[in-house]
């Protein structure tokens, strides 16, 4: 894991999508996030059925993975570890107690400041054309997935933070 700093984002675009709109300042403390997306290595270790379509390597990440389960993987990863859960398995919505200090997805605040790594614009390496330097996406994917941590990291040094699979948080 890497701990990230806490900073100042602006979040958002007003060119995207309309759930994207309006930009504006967030402040997000201090977390710790993945230096890679979950592998089905990773899943199989806390023992719950992997749902991924490509299981040819166990190196490439989890996917087709309901809201629930990405929940349940960060508890019995924390359990392993002897950590306390974050999240309440007996809950509805499986509420998150962020003082513990177990495992949890980040907020959709924290992925995008982790994604941005501290830059405001829309990649933090700059032109869309270096795209193909960081991410998997479907013009160089071959219509799949790939092992984890291929392509070069972001300048807070996290893995497929575009491309390959598409987030929870």
């Amino acid at each position: 894991m890497i701990y990230l700093p806490g900073g100042e984002l602006t979040m958002g675009y007003n060119r995207g999508n309309p759930d994207e709109k309006p930009e504006h300042q967030i402040q997000v403390s201090g977390f710790l996030m993945d230096k890679f997306e979950v592998t089905q290595e990773m899943f199989a270790k806390v023992q719950l059925p992997n749902p991924a379509h490509w299981q040819e390597n166990p190196k490439n990440p989890v996917e087709r993975v309901r809201w629930r389960d990405a929940k349940q993987y960060c508890n019995e990863r924390s359990l392993l570890e002897g950590l306390k859960p974050c999240y309440n398995e007996k809950s509805k919505g499986w509420e998150c107690d962020f003082e513990a200090n177990g495992y949890r997805l980040p907020t959709e605040a924290e992925w995008e400041y982790a994604c941005r790594a501290g830059s405001n614009a829309v990649y933090d390496f700059g032109t869309p054309e270096k795209l193909r330097q960081f991410a998997w996406f479907a013009e160089n994917a071959g219509e799949k997935t790939h092992p984890v941590g291929q392509k070069k990291p972001n300048r807070w040094g996290l893995y497929d933070m575009h491309g390959n699979l598409w987030e929870w948080s």
